[in-house]
């Protein structure tokens, strides 16, 4: 049986989250859709315990401190902050001798 979209909530202006019957969380850019994220429930749950102490280090960047963040979400994804851009890159990466990521999503 596929999955039916429970609930779907706006982020800004071009992104969307969707909530579907298996608790899978979908972020995707209405603009560009090579941007989007697949979250698994729980996957999505770390996430958002991690909102917190990013909108911290986001605040320090747009005062323009010098930050650097990555936190592991499990499997592949990644949560990141770039020195110099005030905004968190969501990103699935490829483990191997080098990172290429694929799919990278603003969260800004």
């Amino acid at each position: 049986m596929e999955a039916k979209i429970l609930k779907t909530i706006r982020l800004g202006k071009q992104r969307v989250l969707t909530i579907d019957s298996d608790y899978d969380v979908f972020i995707r850019d209405e603009v560009n859709s090579e941007k989007k994220a697949l979250f698994t429930g729980r996957r999505f749950v770390k996430f958002m315990l991690t909102m917190e102490d990013l909108n911290r280090v986001v605040g320090k960047a747009r005062d323009g401190k010098k930050v650097h963040v990555k936190e592991h979400l499990g499997g592949g994804w990644y949560m990141s902050l770039t020195p110099g851009v005030a905004c968190i890159d969501g990103n699935r990466l490829h483990i191997a001798n080098l990172y290429a990521s694929e799919n990278i999503l603003s969260l800004s």
